[in-house]
């Protein structure tokens, strides 16, 4: 297996990887306090995927999927022995001037397929990314409550500091 930065290249890889990672989402109801699935949550997963593998999607005159799309996406891929797509690592760096801790390094999204898990492939793809968070002050993610992967990231020294309450709009008390 190797990890390396995502290219344009991986466009469609990552798109199959964003599918099976949202069919995980959906099965596994990891959204449902809010009465959604995966697929209603965004409004454009191809500008999404694109920002990963830094393209813009839909130019015309730039070839096949064009240009750097967002440079402050930091996406690595883990690919397998035939090149095929088993994981991936986003995140960015996010910078307040303002705060004592101005740099927080924050992952996005973190996912390795079915078929590739326990392999150390995830660990590999944290190892990248913190490559490139080296001079942050600290790191940060999201989860949502019902998400299994709650217990690899307080593994990996994260800790619960804020909870983030949602209700559906209209729904009784």
């Amino acid at each position: 297996m190797k990890v390396r930065r995502a290219e344009s290249r991986d466009y469609e890889g990552l798109r199959s990887l964003w599918e099976e990672f949202g069919r995980v989402y959906t099965e596994n109801e990891l959204m449902a306090p809010l009465g959604i699935k995966w697929y209603g949550e965004y409004h454009n997963e191809d500008k999404m995927i694109a920002q990963a593998a830094e393209v813009s999607v839909g130019e015309s005159d730039a070839g096949a999927y064009g240009s750097i799309a967002d440079a402050s996406v930091i996406c690595y891929v883990a690919e397998d022995e035939k090149g095929a797509l088993v994981g991936f690592i986003q995140g960015r760096i996010m910078v307040n001037a303002e705060k004592i801790y101005s740099k927080c390094g924050f992952i996005d999204d973190w996912f390795v397929t079915a078929s590739a898990r326990g392999t150390g492939i995830g660990k590999r793809l944290w190892e990248a990314l913190m490559v490139d968070f080296a001079e942050v002050d600290y790191l940060q993610l999201e989860a949502y409550a019902s998400n299994p992967a709650i217990e690899t990231y307080k593994k990996l020294g994260f800790v619960v500091s804020e909870v983030k309450m949602v209700k559906k709009k209209g729904e009784a008390r």
